[in-house]
């Protein structure tokens, strides 16, 4: 949902420039300023704990972080020589956005949602174990560590191994989304 909604909005902004892209970065600035956790609890709360509620939190949460960089690709590639032709051929906005603009801004674009997608992790599971997420019977890491704790002393397996699990998630995400952008951009890699 993050990355519908911040690609979406950054992708329009960079794109359309002027005035339309002040205002869509002053409200994604408003949602950066928001403590991201904040945000989450209060939109489980007013959803109601559950995994919808909490994908919906998190999505908010973690949208303006894509927007802004999907705004800086749009903005960078929308003067590009291609972006200028495609229009001087007829081309309308959304389809320029789509087919001309997305490709070139992909790669980037899939590093962050793969960096975000740890940080998601990171907050549903501790939505879970604070009750507020995903909700018994379905499993959750989160809430198996919440709910393992009372028999740390005599399994503690109960508790490491989702907290583990989590956590392997969490660096896995890292390491992958960090080998792709050295993979699209070999000239970053040190």
């Amino acid at each position: 949902m993050a990355t519908v909604v911040g690609a979406a909005v950054g992708l329009g902004a960079g794109y359309a420039g002027g005035r339309t892209e002040q205002v869509l970065m002053r409200v994604t600035d408003l949602g950066l300023a928001f403590p991201s956790v904040l945000l989450i609890i209060l939109v489980v709360a007013a959803g109601g704990a559950g995994a919808g509620s909490l994908v919906v939190g998190i999505g908010v949460a973690l949208a303006p972080g894509i927007a802004r960089l999907a705004r800086a690709l749009a903005a960078r590639e929308r003067v590009r020589d291609y972006v200028l032709a495609a229009r001087i051929a007829g081309a309308r906005g959304p389809r320029i956005v789509l087919r001309e603009i997305l490709p070139n801004a992909a790669g980037p674009l899939l590093v962050q949602v793969l960096i975000t997608l740890s940080v998601a992790a990171g907050f549903a599971a501790g939505m879970s174990y604070l009750g507020l997420g995903i909700q018994p019977p379905t499993p959750d890491w989160g809430y198996m560590v919440q709910a393992g704790q009372e028999f740390v002393y005599v399994a503690p397996a109960l508790v490491v191994l989702p907290a583990l699990a989590t956590l392997v998630f969490v660096v896995a995400c890292n390491f992958l989304g960090d080998d792709l952008r050295d993979a699209l951009d070999p000239k970053a890699s040190g």
